[in-house]
Formats: C-alpha cells, structure tokens, sequence
C-alpha cells in the first residue's frame, strides 16, 4: 500500500464536545492523499473513544491514547508523529475545523515552492458555539514573516499549518522541555528560521479556530505569554541577523 502524501496530526485534551465536527471537516477535504494520526492525552471525558468510534468509519488513522497524564501538544505531536507516514504534516487540533480546500491548497503551494519548510493560512476565529469572532491573517512572504518574529509576534497559525516531516526531524521535532510546554509551534518556528528554512502564508481563510474556556490560549494566557516572550527575547539578536541576511539576498 502507497504510503498518503499527508499525515494530518491531532492531538486532543478533553475535546469530545467539538470532535465530531473536527474530524468530519477532514473528511471533506477535497484533497484525499492524506491520513489521520490522532493521539489523546491524558483526556478524563470521552474524547478516545468517541475518536476511535469516529475515526474506524471514516479513514484511514492511527489512533493512539497516552497515560492518564495530560503532557501537553508538543509530546502529544511528537508521539502521533513518530507513527507518520506523509511526506507532509498538517496540524489540526481536534476541537478546530479545517475548510474543504485546505489541505489541497496548502500542497499546490508546496508543489508550487519545493524549498518552503512550513505553510500557513488565514483563521476564522469562532465561539464555542461556532459563531465567527473575526478573521485574521498572517504575511505571505518569507522575510516579512522574519521581520513579524522580530518584533514577537508569531507569524505562523498553529492551527493551519503544513509542513514537512523530515525537515522537522531535521530540527529535532517540538520540544518537551517544561519551560517551552504552552509554545511548541512557536520554538519550533525560531528553530527553523535560524537553520535557513523558508515559511509563506496563504492569504486566504482556510481553517475556523475556536476560542473556548478549556482552550490553552484561554485557561493559560499567562504562562504562554510569559514562556513567549522568554524564546523571544533569546533568540531575537540571532533572528535580527537572519533577518538583515534575507534582506540582502532577497
């Protein structure tokens, strides 16, 4: 059996409420080379076994359950993508919905820009009940995103992005570290920039995100902040200097 040129990765934490409608946006994909790997963390409702009821019927997955710890996103995608097959990794978290053409849209780009590590898109930020809180984009280009890092703010939607496995590896997948745990997109994004690898944002909204009181960026805006603005403060001299460098050849 040929290996699917997408893997999308989805880890869950206590997301049964929002699962359904997660998995289903996936199944309508209009791009269908792709496969789901989901890994439950620790969850203390349903989440599993709702996941493994839904995931039996609708594709092909590899569904995983951890202990009764909940370790957090970076180990939970760590774990889910070890049993990857894709060429590529897209991140959906289980309690967000992917648009019909994400998936495709996100590989024509790849296929498009061959030297590109990472792909993003637009969010439509949601409710809890789905209804639409705004709409938000990030810069297309590769040094603009740089220069967005810069100044602290993380250029890429955690939620939206694709991109490929064995350039994540590369980089030594997310980090675990206690102090990185509320930021493993964003440590992973200065990683990859300070290696030389390239990032471009589609500028269109391909993936609803939702805000909710059990989201991490709701139940612990302080500790992110904080372990935010740490990375950012110790890499910034060194992403000054990949900046200055983009500049000059691009």
């Amino acid at each position: 059996m040929t290996a699917p040129l997408i893997s999308v990765i989805m880890t869950a934490y206590n997301c049964s409420k929002f699962l359904e409608e997660s998995l289903v946006s996936l199944q309508n994909q209009t791009f269908k080379d792709f496969e789901i790997v989901f890994y439950d963390d620790g969850s203390t409702d349903d989440t599993y076994d709702k996941a493994r009821y839904i995931l039996n019927k609708i594709r092909t997955c590899h569904i995983m359950t951890g202990s009764n710890i909940n370790y957090g996103v970076g180990f939970g995608r760590n774990r889910a993508i070890e049993l990857a097959s894709g060429k590529y990794l897209a991140v959906q978290d289980a309690d967000d919905i992917s648009l019909p053409e994400r998936l495709e849209k996100e590989i024509n780009c790849f296929n498009l820009n061959p030297d590109l590590f990472c792909v993003g898109t637009g969010i439509i930020k949601i409710k809890e009940n789905g209804e639409e809180i705004n709409k938000s984009l990030q810069p297309n280009l590769n040094k603009d995103i740089i220069k967005k890092m810069i100044s602290g703010i993380n250029p890429i939607f955690d939620p939206s992005c694709m991109f490929k496995k064995d350039v994540f590896f590369n980089l030594n997948k997310y980090s675990t570290e206690e102090e990185k745990r509320y930021i493993p997109d964003w440590d992973l994004w200065i990683r990859a920039v300070l290696n030389n690898y390239k990032f471009c944002n589609l500028q269109e909204h391909l993936v609803k995100y939702r805000v909710h009181s059990n989201s991490n960026c709701v139940k612990y805006i302080n500790k992110v902040f904080k372990q935010h603005s740490i990375a950012h403060n110790k890499s910034q001299d060194e992403l000054i200097k990949r900046g200055k460098i983009i500049d000059n050849i691009e």
